[in-house]
């Protein structure tokens, strides 16, 4: 099988135009950019694993907008206890003989380089989502992105069927390329990942953007063009998300469904309409594309065998690390309590599944981050998005309305798409950013109702208007 090797190329493109945005472009686009970018996997081994995904924190927060959002000053305590905590419990870890050295000795120093690069990109997009069209921007930068992955798992479906070059999963170990699949009976299932390297990656991308824009729409664009193009965007990330096939982001799928219709119960048929007719122009372009699988297989057979089967049949968390992971945390209340560390949780699955070359990690967001900075870690990090996320919405009526209900879709969608699977790099960045946002737009909103201002948009504050 011939495969396209797009790494470097895909590098090299992502860090020039991440240099020449940061240049010229304004602070609320080149934070989109660095989104943008991020959900591109283009791997480089030099001293350590360089990666389009790893390299994208880094220049979002070296680019701090001049807008005060004090609400992401909640997550403080959180950040300030995990660095200063694995810190502490890196001296703890049982690193095996033969380690890589940034894998191994330096691995802390590595880890909480980008943690902290994902804390300030996390207040740097916070700050652009603030700025003038930085939410409308924003939408218009995620539905480029989606248009390219999904064009791109659209190629990788047909280049199997007529033997074209393949787009494969480019891995920093053994196994340089490969093609996801898994067996349905005595067919094999193509689970194309767009240019986001795993499926249940580019599933969460496609997760992120089409659950928000059914349930909880952007302000629309005045251009015809640019809606005709987020139109595209929402079939193709339908689609994709179904020929994914992952059990993670179906699972995660769900509940944000769940989450966003209780909250936006009161917006009517419109949005369960517009989902349906997704979810059947997803079935049934599934369906021409694989017709000899359809025939033998029926498409609500595979759902059943990727989802109900796995779990009933208890492969829900099949995934080695995975396992590894929660037996580790079974075995050692004290990681439970406080996990290991930033990059620790490497070091207690090698006891379990034996020294590798490079580093293991679960694929499951909530157990990972349950490993690494354990549960005292997680609820510092999970508490201010929740309180957050209880804030009212502000009425229908109010200018602020869609844009804050946008930004809690997108953010829910992002946290806990994230937290069922591996997620995307800069997923929970995304997630306090826009939670942060949201709280922020509802704060200003509900203290110009509290103060009697008329909801007409020529009456409100100009922070409202412009912002």
């Amino acid at each position: 099988m011939n495969y396209l090797k797009l790494d470097l190329p895909l590098l090299v493109l992502g860090v020039g135009f991440l240099l020449i945005s940061r240049l010229f472009s304004p602070g609320f686009k080149f934070q989109a950019y660095c989104q943008m970018v991020s959900t591109f996997w283009a791997h480089q081994p030099f001293v350590i694993s360089f990666s389009l995904n790893r390299i994208a924190p880094f220049f979002a927060a070296s680019q701090q907008g001049k807008a005060v959002i004090p609400e992401m000053r909640k997550w403080i305590p959180a950040f300030t206890y995990i660095i200063i905590s694995s810190a502490i419990l890196s001296f703890y870890w049982d690193i095996p003989s033969g380690t890589k050295l940034f894998y191994g000795q330096l691995r802390i120093l590595v880890q909480m380089a980008v943690f902290i690069a994902l804390g300030l990109s996390a207040l740097a997009l916070a700050k652009a989502f603030l700025e003038n069209r930085g939410v409308l921007f924003f939408q218009n930068a995620l539905t480029a992105t989606v248009l390219l992955h999904g064009l791109a798992s659209l190629y990788e479906f047909m280049a199997i069927k007529r033997g074209w070059p393949v787009i494969g999963i480019s891995r920093p170990d053994l196994s340089p390329l490969g093609v996801a699949a898994f067996s349905m009976g005595s067919t094999e299932v193509l689970r194309p990942g767009g240019l986001a390297g795993e499926p249940k990656t580019v599933a969460v991308l496609y997760g992120i953007f089409v659950l928000p824009a059914i349930f909880a729409p952007p302000p629309k664009s005045r251009s015809k063009l640019v809606r005709a193009l987020r139109w595209m965007a929402i079939l193709l990330s339908g689609l994709g998300f179904l020929m994914a096939f992952s059990t993670s982001a179906f699972i995660g799928g769900v509940v944000v469904v769940g989450v966003l219709a209780i909250r936006f119960w009161k917006a009517g048929m419109g949005q369960w309409a517009k989902g349906f007719a997704v979810a059947m122009f997803a079935v049934a372009a599934w369906g021409a594309l694989a017709p000899n699988l359809s025939e033998t297989v029926p498409l609500i057979e595979i759902l059943k065998g990727r989802t109900i089967d796995r779990l009933s049949g208890g492969k829900g968390l099949s995934d080695p690390p995975v396992q590894a992971s929660i037996e580790v945390m079974r075995e050692n209340p004290r990681i439970f309590l406080f996990g290991t560390g930033l990059g620790g949780s490497s070091f207690e699955i090698m006891k379990h599944l034996g020294p590798y070359s490079y580093a293991y990690a679960p694929n499951i967001g909530m157990v990972f981050m349950l490993v690494e900075v354990g549960l005292l870690g997680t609820l510092l990090l999970l508490l201010p998005w929740s309180l957050m996320s209880l804030l009212p919405m502000p009425p229908v009526t109010h200018p602020a309305h869609q844009k804050c209900r946008y930004l809690y879709g997108l953010s829910v969608s992002a946290l806990i798409l994230d937290l069922a699977g591996s997620g995307i790099a800069m997923g929970y960045p995304l997630a306090i950013a826009s939670m942060a946002a949201y709280a922020h737009f509802s704060g200003l909103a509900n203290r110009d109702l509290r103060a009697g201002v008329a909801h007409g948009i020529k009456g409100q504050p100009s922070n409202i208007v412009k912002q």
